[in-house]
């Protein structure tokens, strides 16, 4: 039959498991209190300034660079400009580096491209459209919405060479 560890040798192995618990949850409080940002998506944490709306509800970004609607879709078409749909996450880091580098240079997106920024978590009918299966995705397409080049992951450079 096997023996009992003494109740004294139980009690110090509950209070260690105890300590260690409490340990942990402290710093984790810690770490929230003083890094808030570590629980909110990628975009939340920059200080990305809000889309311009104008009179027919397409919100700029940044110049040639909008939030996806059919008013934008028809703006863009309308002004001659080829059209890049660009699937993109808040969760995505390389997605808000590349939001971060076209807010800060917006001439980075030719004069001629038009991109527009599709929520990649919601967009269902257009990712099932273009067979989109990732974030971070660009999709050229022509006046009748017909896809012309698809690419993943970039920078505006690749969107200029894509372009040409």
């Amino acid at each position: 039959m096997q023996e009992c560890p003494p109740f004294g040798t139980i009690a110090l192995q509950m209070k260690k498991l105890v300590a260690v618990v409490t340990g942990i949850l402290i710093a984790a409080t810690v770490g929230v209190y003083f890094y808030p940002s570590f629980c909110q998506p990628v975009s939340a944490s920059c200080d990305h300034p809000a889309p311009v709306t104008d009179a027919n509800g397409v919100q700029e970004i940044a110049p040639r660079y909008y939030k996806y609607s059919e008013a934008a879709l028809a703006r863009a078409r309308s002004e001659g400009k080829k059209v890049i749909l660009y699937f993109w996450a808040p969760w995505c880091s390389s997605c808000a580096s590349l939001d971060i580098e076209i807010e800060k240079n917006p001439s980075l997106i030719p004069d001629h491209v038009a991109v527009l920024q599709i929520p990649y978590d919601t967009a269902t009918e257009l990712k099932h459209r273009y067979n989109i299966v990732v974030q971070h995705t660009f999709v050229a397409i022509d006046d009748q919405g017909n896809p012309t080049e698809m690419w993943v992951g970039g920078t505006p450079q690749d969107i200029v060479k894509m372009t040409e």
